[in-house]
């Protein structure tokens, strides 16, 4: 990967050992690369923090930090590895919740900052599956635009879901409410906060580009300034990826890649959606350009 020149490495499997998962990290970090992604349930976040994570992504494991169990938790988790029934992470995530300390919190969320761990809540996906079986999809303007093996795979989070029980249903409520809850704490400890969708295939309904919107208008809603939540999608992750002299802001020397917009979105963060033009690769593309490029795409 070193050879490849990649931007960063992204661990996904969350089922990995906690040994080959902080291995991952430390042989990263010899080598220049920045380390993000998934956390297997066997580790704590703060191990995983001072081995050098630089990103935690989704609140599943920064919430686990942040129970008064996550010691016992960990080694529960490690223990059930030897059975036939291993626990994965939502069967331990209502324990975590019923034991979630503000001290603990605090403590942890000091550490991410102190570690220069940042988090990507990706709360627009959590809300959007807790509440998947209660919207009408099908409506979605959207659809229009994605393609139809994308959104067959839509269609099995969305059957999985109307077959869960009323109670697994409401947890995932309180779960995203909860999520929510953490996002000014974390601001306030100083923790970089990134702005993620978690678009893709099988991610229901998570749509590329209104999903990004979405997710700063939670952040907001959750606590955050606009321009607080503004910088979670711009100079936050530019200076992430090392490249804020280049990116992430405006200024003499930067790349010209800008959205103008009609309305303050510091007044309003949903004036984001209101766009006037783009610039792109040194090219200026009206509103009125933009909407026949999409007119172009969509489907018939």
């Amino acid at each position: 990967m070193q050879k490849l020149r990649v931007d960063y490495v992204k661990i996904y499997e969350s089922k990995i050992s906690g040994e080959a998962f902080l291995n991952v990290i430390t042989e990263a970090e010899k080598r220049g690369l920045k380390t993000t992604g998934h956390m297997p349930y066997t580790v704590t976040l703060r191990e995983a923090s001072e081995r050098g994570l630089d990103a935690s992504e989704h609140l599943y494991y920064v919430f686990k930090g942040c129970s008064s169990r996550e010691d016992s938790l960990t080694a529960a988790v490690k223990q059930s590895l030897l059975t036939p029934k291993p626990l994965g992470l939502f069967a331990v995530l209502p324990t975590i919740y019923k034991t979630y300390d503000p001290t603990v919190a605090a403590a942890m969320f000091k550490t991410l900052a102190e570690r220069k761990t940042a988090v990507v809540p990706t709360l627009f996906i959590q809300k959007t599956l807790a509440e998947i079986t209660e919207q009408d999809h099908a409506r979605d303007t959207m659809l229009a635009y994605i393609d139809p093996r994308i959104q067959a795979t839509y269609m099995g989070r969305y059957n999985n879901a109307k077959r869960q029980p009323k109670e697994t249903v409401a947890f995932g409520k309180k779960l995203s409410a909860k999520f929510m809850s953490m996002i000014p704490e974390m601001q306030a400890a100083g923790v970089t906060i990134l702005a993620g969708s978690d678009s893709g295939p099988f991610n229901s309904f998570v749509y590329p580009g209104a999903s990004l919107q979405g997710e700063l208008e939670l952040l907001v809603r959750a606590g955050l300034t606009p321009a607080q939540a503004l910088r979670t999608a711009t100079i936050n992750g530019a200076t992430f990826m090392g490249v804020a002299d280049q990116s992430g802001s405006i200024g003499a020397g930067k790349y010209a890649d800008l959205l103008l917009l009609a309305q303050n979105p510091l007044a309003d963060i949903n004036n984001i959606k209101k766009l006037d033009a783009v610039v792109s690769r040194g090219k200026v593309y009206s509103a009125q350009d933009l909407s026949e490029s999409v007119k172009k795409i969509k489907r018939k």
